[in-house]
């Protein structure tokens, strides 16, 4: 009888069952009472009265349990073969229930059964939540990949989330179709290839700000895009204005919980609260490298380094200027970042604005407290000051409203553009006596400078109140720089190494209106209507509360003949309206303004920060027969950048175009990048080129520069290994540093690379291909 038993529940066990025998399934518990009353007898005392013998340890077994060998073991169960009495089947075996006292910390008590899961089925969730993976959520936050996986009535989306309705993102409708507020609607198509509507996200189009009556400045308030959370998706730090009542908002982050198609943001709260200095602004870097953004903030008399994780800690970057430097009393509003000594690792300048002019009744030197900042990253992401020599490079008295980065003379090394407002203007002959803005060109290492500076006009046209900076191809004429100005904008190329004005005969200087000057601030460079050819954004205010009419958001749509033409409201641009919360009235004032897919749909959004009031937030329209554009999330290797100096070659397209760049007042851009296809090429600051492929979504993508670059030292000799198939022939020459100076070396061919002769105290090298491109980075040799 013990030998059929046994064998009867290792074949229960196996979840196989003898044709024939004295054991079938419906006679389990009989089964078990004989095996319990035959085998393991041990219920009796024992003979002496003290310990159970060994032998007899069964007699402690559970009626959930079988004795064997001497030994309790859970019984096995499933749904059609249940556990006895009041035991619950977990994992297969049979278990005595749970009580609140009897589970281990980080567990909980759920359905008879000790957990560390916040639910086990729906029932454990308070609310309208379901139960998904051991989590409580809202339904419409529910992971499914086919309809069984959602609550009843809710239906699966093609984004791989519950929804109820008709759609949750645009490809849940037909191809015709768009997506919006859970209804397909009807994709339209527009005369002018892209169409607008202006949307209201609460609460980022709640957030206010005002200056009350220091208006004379009219930078009003900011803000910075970056992924703090590393979620993927970037989040939006909005900053603030002077009133600090409980009207206006204080200094926010908010976190990005957008769906494609539905833009939806929440408070950090622990992120949005007033703090001693006003912080106005905000941009983004990734110093640990791990996804997870850190985010610098700028405000009056204030410089602020802010990581989020692994745990919070702030960093107070004025303190390194000490307190006798003036440059502490820095209005700080702009901001780039740009690997200034070519190290390798990415510094920032920080552009001062007009602020404070005495202290106690005593003046200030002007120059010292508008002098731009100038910090220098250290290798572990800490950051000091630079040597004095760069502090006199960017000094100037200028009101810095804009900075940017960019190889502007394309000898690949990166170039700092600065826009100065000095109140001047080309409509009135004359200027200030204040330092207009320029374009700081990178010296070659064969050259005994750091920058070569050139302002971006001649003689009194080199003064102007520079605001936004964009980088604008023209058909027919190359890359310019767009910068916007009071009265007259600019559209600057330098040829021969001047600056060449062009925005005359292309109609985008945007002088006047009714005899009334304009003011232009932020500028947005891409191909918004995706016929291939750049077009620009620009956007208008006025300075003060009067309510100037005229200064309205345009774009001007570029076509192939590089003619431009203006339009407004026939995209969905709407005239400026009243301003909301402002305390002296007027009309919306635009300042720095941006373009960016914040819930990656694969079309844009448009933020634009006011003077005083809220942002504004547009949303581009899907147009029929439109495919997605698509966000890059690309890293370079070797030249250090946040965003810019990248190009991307759009399908179809024979240039690369580098519309990424800064250079907008008191506004952080995206550091990814967009496409306006979904497959192209990636050019890396380096040189390099890369195919992408965003398989017809919306992205982002990650993209990480190849390792092209290999270089071996031995002794005298430098052996460098090269890999570009996307150059098959180069030529390489070598810039190479030492204690005494730098000197040109040649690079001699070999199969693989080229080979060059070293002197004892060389230190780093840097590389030019073809005798025009330098690779912006000096290379430690070993």
């Amino acid at each position: 009888m013990g030998a059929a038993l046994r064998r009867a529940r290792r074949l229960h066990d196996q979840h196989q069952w003898p044709l024939v025998g004295p054991v079938v399934p419906p006679m389990r518990p009989l089964v078990v009472l004989i095996f319990i009353l035959i085998a393991c007898p041990g219920s009796d005392p024992a003979p002496d009265g003290g310990a159970i013998d060994a032998g007899d340890a069964c007699g402690l077994c559970q009626e959930f349990e079988q004795c064997r060998q001497g030994v309790c073991e859970a019984l096995t169960c499933r749904d059609n073969l249940p556990c006895p009495g009041d035991a619950i089947c977990v994992d297969a075996r049979c278990q005595r229930r749970c009580d609140e006292d009897s589970c281990g910390p980080g567990q909980r008590c759920l359905q008879g059964r000790c957990t560390e899961d916040e639910c086990l089925q729906t029932e454990d969730c308070d609310g309208e939540s379901v139960c998904s993976e051991g989590r409580c959520l809202r339904p419409q936050d529910v992971p499914c990949t086919q309809g069984e996986d959602c609550p009843t009535d809710w239906r699966c989306s093609t984004f791989g989330r519950c929804y109820q309705g008709e759609c949750l993102v645009h490809g849940d409708c037909p191809e015709e179709s768009r997506c919006v507020a859970h209804q397909c609607i009807e994709r339209p198509v527009s005369p002018e290839g892209v169409q607008f509507e202006k949307i209201e996200v609460f609460p980022i189009t709640l957030h206010t700000g005002a200056d009350g009556e220091a208006l004379d400045q009219g930078y009003g308030f900011g803000g910075g895009l970056l992924d703090f959370d590393g979620y993927g998706d970037l989040d939006l730090f909005l900053g603030a204005s002077s009133l600090r009542t409980a009207d206006y908002s204080p200094p926010c982050l908010y976190r990005n919980q957008s769906t494609p198609g539905t833009l939806r943001f929440e408070v950090v709260a622990e992120a949005c609260q007033w703090e001693p200095t006003t912080w106005n602004s905000g941009w983004a870097i990734d110093l640990e490298h791990d996804g997870k953004h850190e985010l610098l903030m700028l405000g009056e008399q204030g410089l602020q380094f802010k990581r989020f994780y692994p745990e919070p800690e702030v960093t107070n970057l004025m303190s390194l200027l000490g307190n006798q430097d003036y440059r502490t009393f820095c209005k700080a509003g702009a901001m780039e970042w740009i690997d200034l000594d070519r190290d390798g690792l990415v510094d920032l300048v920080v552009g001062c604005q007009l602020g404070a002019t005495q202290v106690n009744g005593r003046p200030l030197p002007v120059r010292a407290i508008r002098s731009n900042i100038a910090l220098k990253q250290l290798v572990d992401g800490t950051f000091t000051l630079f040597d004095a020599d760069y502090d006199e490079l960017l000094a100037d008295d200028g009101s810095t409203l804009g900075l940017s980065s960019l190889d502007v003379n394309g000898d690949g090394l990166l170039d700092l553009v600065v826009a100065n407002d000095t109140f001047s203007t080309l409509a009135d002959p004359g200027h200030t006596e204040m330092t207009p803005g320029a374009v700081y060109f990178s010296c070659s290492p064969l050259e005994p400078c750091l920058f070569d500076r050139r302002l971006l006009g001649t003689g009194d046209s080199a003064w102007g109140s520079f605001m936004g900076i964009g980088n604008l191809h023209v058909e027919g004429l190359g890359e310019h720089l767009y910068i916007s100005d009071w009265g007259p904008n600019r559209v600057v190329q330098f040829v021969d190494g001047e600056p060449v004005n062009r925005a005359f005969e292309l109609g985008l200087d945007l002088t006047s209106s009714e005899q009334q000057l304009l003011y232009a601030w932020g500028v947005s460079v891409e191909d918004f209507n995706r016929d291939g050819f750049d077009d620009v954004l620009i956007g208008q205010g006025s300075v003060g509360p009067e309510p100037h009419p005229l200064h309205d958001d345009i774009l001007f749509l570029q076509d192939q003949e590089g003619n431009f033409r203006a339009v407004t409201e026939e995209v969905g641009i709407e005239e400026h309206g009243p301003t909301a919360a402002s305390p002296l009235g007027g009309l919306q004032a635009t300042r720095g303004l941006t373009r960016v897919d914040l819930d990656q749909d694969g079309y844009l959004e448009i933020l634009m920060m006011p003077q005083e009031g809220r942002p504004t937030l547009y949303r581009e329209v899907p147009q029929r027969g439109a495919s997605p554009r698509c966000t890059l999330r690309a890293k370079s290797r070797y030249v250090a950048t946040v965003g810019s100096g990248f190009a991307v070659q759009e399908a179809g397209s024979s240039r690369f175009a580098r519309r990424d760049i800064q250079g907008q007042l008191r506004l952080g851009l995206s550091p990814w990048l967009m496409s306006g296809s979904s497959t192209g090429r990636l050019r890396y600051p380096s040189g390099a080129i890369q195919d992408y492929d965003c398989q017809g979504g919306a992205g982002p993508i990650d993209l990480e520069e190849p390792a092209w670059i290999q270089w071996t030292r031995d002794g005298l000799s430098l052996e460098l290994t090269f890999d570009h198939p996307w150059w098959p022939q180069a030529a390489w020459d070598l810039a190479i540093r030492s204690p005494e100076g730098v000197r040109a070396v040649d690079c001699v061919a070999t199969d693989t690379g080229c080979r060059a002769t070293l002197e004892v105290a060389d230190e780093a090298f840097m590389l030019r291909r073809d005798g025009q491109w330098w690779i912006h980075r000096w290379f430690a040799l070993p």
